[in-house]
């Protein structure tokens, strides 16, 4: 599980020093999903579960996503670096959806998913404000997101992790888990304001 917690840490950051280092022509962030799609399998044949992948309308909306998107990539797409290409964003989602169904198979790995994600994102938040502390003097209207790729990418990122620390705040646990979930939460709030992304606003918004 270990592999998949770094994985989802992975997830908000775009040109990260550590997680997009480059190891034998893959990046670190690709390893990790290698080793995760290997353990789901394992964990898989171990335990004799088969999940119901598209039990739920979010699954089938999201699948059919990726069918649209990989057809207009192979119709209309002229890239000639299929490894860095839309083909390959879509593929290892769907990799993704699949071997996250296979892992995580309790509730509390799925809250520890949950904390990984808030932390990363935490983590993802304070680079930003300390880009902008470094910077804002130096260029005007500027927006930090270096290490994001985008204010707007770290935007989605917000979207749909803080909705879900909202709810963690609800839980019945420690005023200690509490307090660690609202921090997280208020440092991703000011990196998002500091980013200023009117997308990101607008959907954290509805």
């Amino acid at each position: 599980m270990i592999l998949f917690y770094l994985l989802i840490s992975a997830m908000p950051f775009m040109q990260h020093p550590v997680f997009d280092a480059s190891i034998g022509g893959l990046t670190v962030t690709k390893l990790l999903g290698v080793g995760c799609l290997g353990y789901s399998i394992y964990h898989g044949n171990r335990t004799g579960r088969i999940p119901q992948f598209f039990a739920t309308t979010q699954a089938k909306f999201f699948c059919g996503l990726v069918v649209v998107a990989l057809t207009s990539f192979m119709i209309l797409g002229h890239t000639s670096r299929v490894e860095i290409s839309p083909f390959a964003m879509y593929v290892s989602l769907l990799l993704q959806f699949f071997f996250a169904q296979m892992i995580v198979d309790t509730t509390p790995k799925l809250r520890r998913c949950i904390m990984a994600a808030l932390i990363a994102l935490a983590i993802a938040s304070l680079y930003m404000i300390r880009e902008w502390q470094q910077f804002h003097n130096l260029y005007r209207s500027f927006r930090p997101g270096a290490v994001v790729g985008d204010s707007n990418y770290f935007g989605i990122s917000v979207v749909a992790a803080l909705p879900v620390s909202y709810f963690l705040l609800q839980l019945r646990t420690s005023w200690l888990y509490r307090a660690f979930v609202l921090v997280c939460m208020l440092l991703t709030l000011i990196a998002l304001m500091l980013g200023a992304s009117r997308g990101g606003f607008l959907g954290l918004t509805l």
